[in-house]
Parts: C-alpha cells; sequence; structure tokens
C-alpha cells in the first residue's frame, strides 16, 4: 500500500509536465486559442478564464467561461496564454506511470532472491509488469486530470521602437 502512495504522489508531480513558447502577432494567438478554453495571463497578474478569443494588433476580445460577459483589452496588457491538453497528459501520464511503477517494482522484488522455487524469477517479472501496468493506469487518470500544460509568453513587438530610438540624423 505504501508503495501505491508513493507511486501517485510522484506520478501528480511528474504530470505537471508543462511547455513555453514565445508568441508574437495577433495571428499566433487567435491560432492557438482557436476553439480551446484558455488562462489569460495579464501583466498585472490577473488570470482570466476565457473562450472564443480574437487578437488584434491593438486589442483582444474574448468571453469569461464563468459569467459568459464578453470583454476587450489592449493586445499590450496580456503577458501570456496557458492552454491545458487532456489527451497529452493522459499520454504523458501513462508513460511516467508505467516507468515508476516498473523501476520501483524492480527495486523491492531485486532483494528477494529465492533459488529454491525455479519460477522466482518469472514470478518477479510479473510482478514488474503488473506494477508497470497498474502505474500506467493510475498516471493516465491523473495525467488526464491534471492535463499537459502549455504556456505562451506574447513578446511584443519592439522593432519600431528600435528604429524610433537607434534613429540617427543625416
Amino acid at each position: 500500500m505504501k508503495t501505491s502512495i508513493i507511486i501517485i504522489a510522484m506520478l501528480f508531480q511528474i504530470t505537471a509536465c508543462s511547455s513555453t513558447s514565445n508568441i508574437t502577432t495577433p495571428e499566433q494567438i487567435n491560432e492557438i486559442t482557436a476553439d480551446n478554453d484558455v488562462f489569460i495571463v495579464f501583466k498585472s497578474g490577473s488570470v482570466c478564464d476565457a473562450t472564443a478569443v480574437y487578437a488584434q494588433t491593438d486589442s483582444t476580445q474574448f468571453v469569461v467561461v464563468k459569467t459568459n460577459e464578453s470583454r476587450r483589452f489592449p493586445t499590450t496588457n496580456i503577458k501570456a496564454i496557458q492552454t491545458t491538453e487532456h489527451g497529452k497528459g493522459a499520454i504523458v501520464g501513462f508513460f511516467f506511470g508505467s516507468f515508476i511503477g516498473a523501476v520501483t517494482m524492480g527495486i523491492l522484488v531485486s532483494g528477494e532472491k529465492n533459488d529454491d522455487y525455479a519460477a522466482a524469477g518469472d514470478i518477479r517479472q510479473l510482478f514488474v509488469l503488473g506494477s508497470a501496468t497498474l502505474g500506467g493506469i493510475i498516471g493516465v487518470t491523473a495525467g488526464a486530470i491534471k492535463g499537459y500544460q502549455n504556456t505562451y509568453v506574447v513578446v511584443q513587438d519592439t522593432t519600431e521602437v528600435e528604429k524610433k530610438v537607434n534613429y540617427v540624423a543625416p
């Protein structure tokens, strides 16, 4: 039982996998948010659960999920956009869970040496296989619940600003 609790705790920590990418254009924001519920992180630090996001150069319009209210903010106020993929989380969770289950049981049964019983090695292999399967099942569940987090940092286009700052008069 202790092993199961350890595996479950490790899976919830490990399946918190995520990736971070930079985006620079409103078109990229629209591509990422198409038909998805997302979390919009503002530069002020506040977060909004949003859907139906449509970004333009000057402003971004979205619908707040909780209130179903339409809002519009300057695109420059957006710090990042976060998405969650539950299917990808389930796949990653399955592989992590299977690996952790197999390694944990492999370590536990490696100390068991019973040369008196001819099939002892086969039984140990079955324990490892069973633990890998159980770990995979737990991992799929944990990964599907938690999901795979993608964070897209909105990088403002500063080329126009740099041109004005670095302008040298003829």
